[in-house]
């Protein structure tokens, strides 16, 4: 039963009759009015032992800013809408989790404070959660977004840090999708408090028909580099087949850490892990992995910023890259300013080292302008494997012509150097693969007539 500690004191405010326990179709306040204790001084008082009287759902639950006490729930709660602005739950034992059916607004306070992993779930919900530019919100629940059936939930997150005491992060499940809306003066954080490591604890899984965007305020200055809104993360993600990923508008990604808990053997992991489903960067728009991309399946591509020149059509990623198979796993492509008509020229920048072992690279190539190609540019290494193969999208290719002798496609540029050559899928034009020595340690690969 839902009781104050005191039987002077209030507790939550219940629309319709009076004197009875909040129960199904009610709308429950938890009053921010202070209580003058003994010695004068306002107090908060706790409420101990929610439950929807009677069971079903409440229609709504609303915990008010100025309330600094905790509400602990004594049995599994659901809501039809839940609104947090300050103070605390407590989900304390096994059967306390909180299921929201219509909408969330998570503001301040605290999801649950006891040491206990129950979950959040946002069952076909809408929901906003904004802790503020330079404010702090933390749950020790794993946040559960999931679809009703035949509705998703929609989750925004506004700028502000998000700690992450407890549960295993959050799963984003089919139908659903979460956009995170940094600002440039403004970042989201997500950050991990309980002192695990959270490649043991904690991930962001994207589960199959999921989306996750991270998008900026798309502001582009005419001259100089522009200030991109920033989407921190102390939570490595995990793809899995059918999730989509994207980065755009001026947006900066940043995962700090890595996914060890998903590791298939010591050398696959990453602060990603893309089992399959699509990672995608806005040219303009980068994404930063202290851990690297761990690439197991499914598509890697950039896409075309529709307002930026030519040379800085730049999808780029700050760290390392590696791209392997696994058996029976989906198809692995590699795409430049995928989906642009007409085809603009595209570049995909990797700071770091890149073994690619596996997958299918796909640049778009003029046959009538070597220099009017995409590229795939490494500031470090690159280690080809056996595996992985170049298919070209050739645009403007006179049959009767054929390519001229001298002609050279530069699509892989290594500044760190290259070993290997994969083989080449093409047979109208046939290529083959030319390696260039521009000096000091680069390598470069391009394309020519065979």
């Amino acid at each position: 039963m839902a009781e104050a500690p005191d039987p002077d004191l209030p507790g939550p405010v219940v629309t319709g009759p009076a004197n009875r326990l909040p129960g199904n179709g009610d709308d429950v306040t938890i009053p921010g009015v202070g209580v003058v204790g003994p010695g004068g001084s306002a107090y908060y008082p706790d409420c101990n032992g929610l439950i929807v009287a009677g069971g079903g759902a409440f229609q709504s639950l609303t915990i008010l800013s100025n309330y600094t006490g905790t509400v602990t729930f004594g049995g599994a709660i659901t809501t039809g809408a839940y609104s947090q602005g300050g103070g605390a739950i407590s989900q304390p034992s096994s059967g306390t989790d909180l299921t929201v059916t219509s909408t969330f607004n998570w503001s301040g306070g605290t999801l649950n404070s006891s040491t206990n992993q129950a979950i959040v779930h946002l069952r076909g919900a809408t929901g906003t959660i904004s802790p503020g530019a330079g404010n702090v919100i933390t749950t020790g629940s794993t946040l559960s977004f999931e679809n009703n059936g035949t509705v998703g939930s929609t989750v925004t997150f506004n700028p502000g840090e998000v700690d992450f005491a407890g549960g295993t992060g959050i799963d984003v499940n089919d139908l659903c999708s979460v956009n995170m809306a940094p600002k440039k003066t403004a970042e989201i954080r997500f950050k991990t408090t309980d002192g695990r490591n959270p490649s043991d604890g904690k991930n962001i899984v994207l589960k199959n028909g999921s989306t996750y965007r991270i998008f900026g305020e798309n502001d582009f200055p005419a001259t100089g580099e522009p200030t991109l809104a920033e989407a921190i993360s102390d939570i490595p993600m995990v793809m899995n087949t059918g999730s989509k990923f994207t980065i755009e508008a001026a947006a900066s990604a940043r995962f700090e850490k890595k996914s060890a808990g998903y590791q298939l053997d010591a050398t696959k992991f990453g602060s990603i892990l893309q089992f399959g489903g699509l990672l995608s960067i806005e040219s303009g728009s980068e994404l930063s992995v202290e851990k690297g991309v761990q690439m197991l399946g499914g598509t890697l591509q950039t896409t075309a910023h529709a307002t930026l020149a030519a040379a800085k059509q730049v999808g780029a990623i700050w760290g390392s890259l590696r791209i392997d198979s696994i058996t029976n796993g989906p198809a692995i492509q590699i795409l430049i300013n995928a989906g642009s008509t007409p085809h603009k020229r595209g570049y995909l920048s990797v700071s770091g080292d890149v073994k690619l072992n596996a997958g299918t690279y796909k640049p778009n190539v003029d046959a009538s302008d070597s220099s009017n190609v995409d590229a795939w540019i490494v500031l470090g290494s690159v280690t080809i494997g056996s595996a992985a193969k170049i298919a070209p999208v050739t645009q403007n290719f006179n049959s009767a012509a054929g390519l001229p002798a001298n002609y050279r496609a530069k699509v892989f540029v290594a500044n760190g150097g290259i070993t290997g050559i994969p083989a080449v899928e093409s047979t109208q034009p046939s290529y083959q693969l030319f390696v260039l020595q521009p000096g000091g340690n680069e390598r470069d690969l391009a394309l020519g007539p065979n």
